[in-house]
Order: C-alpha cells, then structure tokens, then sequence
C-alpha cells in the first residue's frame, strides 16, 4: 500500500482471498482491516497486487480439460458462457459413430450368413452405409476437438496481449515458465484518524411557521440539529438521511442532505425542511436520522417525533367566511313556548394564558356551532330567546353555574317543562375512573376534576323534572379530537365509561365510544353539528327523534368516510323513556 507521495504504508491485516491460490477467470476478493492496523492515515493511498501465475496453472491447463472433455477449458476462461455445448456434441457424435460401426458389423455378419442373393444385397449395402456414417460422427466429433482448440488458442492470446497492455510484466528470466504481474490501483482517500462527529446536547428540535410545533396540511416544518466534529482530522464527505415509518407520503422531505466539511473541534447547526400535504392527518410521525460518511464513522443514530395536524388552525376568522347552507335561511316553523329552555355551549380556544396550550389544540368551529345551534333552538325548536344561555369560550365557573341555572329555572316550571343542552368543546376522560368530562378552556388535564363531570350534568337534568329533556354533545372523550386531543397525539386513547341517564332524557353524542368527533372543514361546522341542523333544516323539524338519529348516524358515517375519518354517532335514552322516546316529535 502507497500513499500520494509513494511512501509505502505498512498495511498487516490482510483477509480474504489475499496469499491464496485462485484459477484462471475467476475473481480475488481481499480485505485490509485499516482499523485494526491502527495506522494513522488521511490521504489518499493506492494498493499494488503482485502475483505469480504458472502458464500450466492458467493458459496451458484449458487445453487438458478441453482435451478430456470439449469446451471445458473454455468454460474455464469465461464460465458464463454455455461451452458445454461443445462436449455434448463430440461425444454424442462418438457415441453415435461407435452404435453405427457396431451396426455395420452385424449386418456384415449377417450378409455372410444369408442364402438368398436378395438377402445378401441388402444387408451388404445396409453394412456399408453403417460404416460410412460411423465415420462420418467421428470426423464430426475430432472436427468440434479442433474448433475449440482453435477458439482456445485465441482466446488465450488475446488475453496475453490485454496482460501486455494493461500491466507492467516482469518475467523471470531463469524461470521462462514463471510470471510475476503487478497492478497499481487508483487512489481512493482514507482516514483513519476517524473523525468523531457527535450530536450536541439538546440541540435537537422541531419548528414551523406558525410556532405551533405541530406539522399542519401544506405547513413546511423544520427538524434542526448541532453536529461537533471532536476530531482529530477534519470532518469530510458526511450527510444525513432521514427515515420514517410513515407510509401514506403525505409527508415530503429530502432523502439525502449533505453536511458541508468541518474543521476539527467545530460545531455546525444542520436545518432539514419537511413539509405536509393535503391529507395529513392528526398523529405522531418518527423520524430517524443517520448522520454518515463514505469513509468514516458514523454518528449514532437519533429520533425525533414531530405532532402531525389534519387541520390548519386560524385564530381570526372572518364572520362571512363562517356561512354555509345551513347558516342562512333557517326555516320559522314553531312559535316560542316559555316552558322551553336552552344551555347552549361552544368552547374553541383552549390556547389561552391559563392553560399555556397551544393553537391546535383548540377546537375549530365551536364557537360557529354554538351560535347557529342557537338560531334554529329559536326558529325550529320555538325556545323564546330569553330561555337561551350562550356561552362562548367558557370557563369552569361559569359551566357549573350556568347547568345549575338551567335546572333551577327548568324545575319551577310545573307544567311540561322541556331542557336542551348543547355543547361542542373537548371532552376527556378521567385515566384512573374513566369518568367522562366536558372541559372548560381554563382547564388542563391535570385539572381534569375541575371540569364538568357528565354524572353532574346528568345529575342536574333529573333535578329539573322536565317532561322532556334533549342533549345534543358534539365532542369527543377519548382524547379524540376536531385536532388534537387536549393529552397529545402521542397519549393512547381512553374509553370512556358509561353514566347513567337519569329523567326523561334522550341523548345525541356526536360519537361512539372508539370514534373521534370530526370536523366539516367545508361547511365550518363539526361534521355532526352540521348534519343535525341540516336534517332539522331540510324536514322543517317535521319528524320524531328516532328518525332524527337514523338521519344523523347514516348521513355523518358516509361523510366521514369520503373525508377519511371514521365517525358514528350514537343515540342514548334513559330508562324512563326507552319505550316512548322514538315518538317524539322534535318540535
């Protein structure tokens, strides 16, 4: 081994093929451990392979083994190729030449044995036709001998003069039947002083555009990282490349990112874009990153997992852009009735001072759900406006105060009383009782026992003895969310227990127990908000509460699925209507 300036570099650690005997035609593949040599290089070097040959042991033995058997010493020199042929040839034509000379001798015997001048005839001319064509199959055969002697013969000079012209030679002159070639490769740089890059402490992280560490639809994101080249020799040739278990593609990001050279004991930040597609959805996605060079260790490899969002939060939204088919032209059909009362509740913005959360944790549209809902209990359902309570962004003490209002003002009422609650928000489940919660936006949930237990709000409606009592929960209580749910995509799901309904109370939850609660990006509407004000909307309230839910349950699981989520709401009744309920009229 040589290095650039022709110093020779004493390399020890030779495997492989290297000292062995090898036949003509075929590859040596020899190894030098440079590591464990323990050499101290960084440059380029070369490696000089000398070798003897023996003519017997290379070019002269094809020539016997074609003379044993046609086309093996051919194979020999180029194996790939099919010079078996020629063997199967020459001695199916020996064997066919030696049947026909054995069948030329019986007839012969025969044509001396025969009596009849006809007899005598044909087997003569039967015998000399034999003999003729055993000739023939053995002229054949010796010609194939020949032609492959000649095709060897070739071949071999060829292979001489290619030695000639691209190896520099030196025979022996005592030993005429001796070679000994060299062959010089070309440079290839190597360093074994092992530059030792590292990742710098807590310098790995995420960021976007609108600092709200969650990779939203068409969002570019970037993962950055320092690098510390602890040398001792400059850091060459490294790059990064990125890996994820994500298969959708709705993820970009560079296969391959090139690390520019680095002196020893310099730090240098490395910034990789990735961005979302249209059809990310709410998630964890992984990242693995391996930092590596053609020539050098590589850096252990690193993780990170970056929160992935289906939906861009804006914070301020235009009021006009906030208008679909169901916002405007809402049916008049029912005349306000005073035994009628409304809690009406939308909570979107979780991101607030008091929980330090960010953007996408809010919930889209509830706010939009909660005013709207409010016009049709006026229009369709006929609740007179002063029996409405909107609150819009509430906190604990105001949910609490407002569900016991309801029921105070519901019970005083002694002649078919009726309740509506409506709530679109997070929800949550308590991890230890599984006991569900509505959560107001000043809640955490660490703090989940300051929120809105359904076992409180069920609770308050019994007290309130209504005739009829409806609960429309557009929310999810699984940590599901319209994005994220308020634990973070990277906490598993929890299902919720199941309270129990007490009074006359029918129940419209937006979800099953394993389903998430979704947004209608489209109509600015949680998907089961939007059905259950357009059924209401499109039948003028004209139907019973069984058709309502049948409505709702087909028309929310086939939108879901076309937006790519999986929802079925649900329908639940207390037993003190469980006979009597599907008659209800929604008016």
């Amino acid at each position: 081994v040589f290095d650039s300036k022709k110093d020779t570099v004493y390399a020890k650690t030779w495997n492989g093929d290297a000292n062995k005997l090898i036949d003509g035609g075929m590859n040596k593949l020899a190894i030098w451990d440079v590591k464990s040599d323990g050499l101290d290089i960084t440059d380029s070097v070369s490696v000089k392979v000398s070798a003897s040959i023996q003519n017997g042991l290379y070019l002269d033995n094809p020539f016997v083994l074609s003379t044993v058997f046609p086309g093996w010493g051919d194979y020999q020199i180029k194996p790939k190729k099919p010079y078996w042929i020629y063997g199967a040839l020459a001695y199916s034509f020996i064997g066919s030449s030696m049947y026909l000379h054995s069948s030329s001798a019986n007839s012969y015997d025969n044509y001396l044995g025969a009596t009849t001048i006809e007899d005598k005839d044909n087997y003569y001319n039967k015998a000399k036709t034999s003999n003729t064509l055993s000739y023939v199959f053995l002229g054949a055969a010796g010609a194939i001998w020949i032609m492959d002697y000649v095709g060897l013969i070739k071949r071999t000079r060829q292979i001489k003069k290619s030695w000639k012209k691209n190896y520099p030679v030196h025979e022996t002159l005592d030993i005429p039947s001796f070679k000994i070639v060299t062959a010089l490769s070309p440079g290839i740089f190597i360093n074994t002083k092992l530059t030792n890059l590292q990742l710098v402490e807590n310098s790995l992280f995420y960021s976007d555009l609108d600092e709200n560490y969650c990779l939203d639809a068409f969002e570019e994101g970037f993962i950055t990282f320092k690098l510390k080249n602890m040398g001792p020799a400059k850091s060459v040739d490294f790059y990064a490349t990125l890996e994820t278990l994500d298969t959708t593609g709705n993820i970009e990001f560079p296969k391959l990112v090139r690390i520019e050279n680095m002196l020893a004991h310099q730090t240098k930040t490395v910034k990789i874009p990735i961005r979302a597609k249209k059809n990310i959805a709410s998630g964890i996605s992984e990242f693995s990153i391996n930092i590596s060079a053609k020539h050098n260790n590589p850096v252990p490899q690193f993780k990170i997992k970056i929160n992935t969002c289906k939906f861009h939060y804006e914070e301020h939204v235009n009021s006009q852009m906030l208008i679909s088919d169901i916002d405007k032209n809402i049916p008049l059909v029912n005349k306000p009735d005073i035994r009628k009362y409304a809690l009406i509740i939308g909570n979107e913005g979780y991101a607030n001072d008091l929980t330090s959360l960010s953007r996408n944790f809010n919930v889209p549209y509830a706010r939009n759900d909660a005013l709207t809902f409010k016009k049709y209990a006026i229009n369709m359902l006929g609740i007179p406006e002063r029996n409405i309570t909107l609150l819009l962004d509430a906190n604990k003490k105001e949910m609490h105060e407002s569900i016991i209002t309801l029921s105070k003002q519901v019970s005083k009422i002694k002649d078919k009383a009726q309740l509506i609650f409506y709530y679109a928000g997070h929800g949550l489940s308590d991890t230890l009782t599984k006991a569900p919660y509505l959560m107001p936006i000043d809640v955490t949930p660490s703090q989940i026992k300051d929120a809105i237990p359904m076992e409180f709000l069920y609770k308050k409606i019994w007290e309130s003895r209504s005739s009829k009592s409806m609960v429309v929960i557009d929310a999810s209580f699984n940590n599901g969310g319209r994005q994220i749910g308020l634990r973070g995509p990277s906490v598993k799901n929890l299902n919720p227990r199941k309270e129990v309904i007490s009074g006359n109370t029918v129940v419209f939850m937006a979800i099953s127990e394993k389903n998430t609660s979704n947004l209608y990006p489209d109509k600015k509407h949680g998907l089961f908000t939007y059905y259950f004000l357009r059924i209401l909307k499109e039948s003028r309230g004209n139907m019973n509460l069984l058709t309502l839910s049948n409505s709702i349950k087909t028309n929310v699981s086939i939108k879901a699925d076309e937006l790519g989520y999986h929802q079925v709401p649900i329908a639940l009744v207390s037993i003190a209507v469980r006979d009597i309920w599907q008659d209800w009229k929604v008016q």
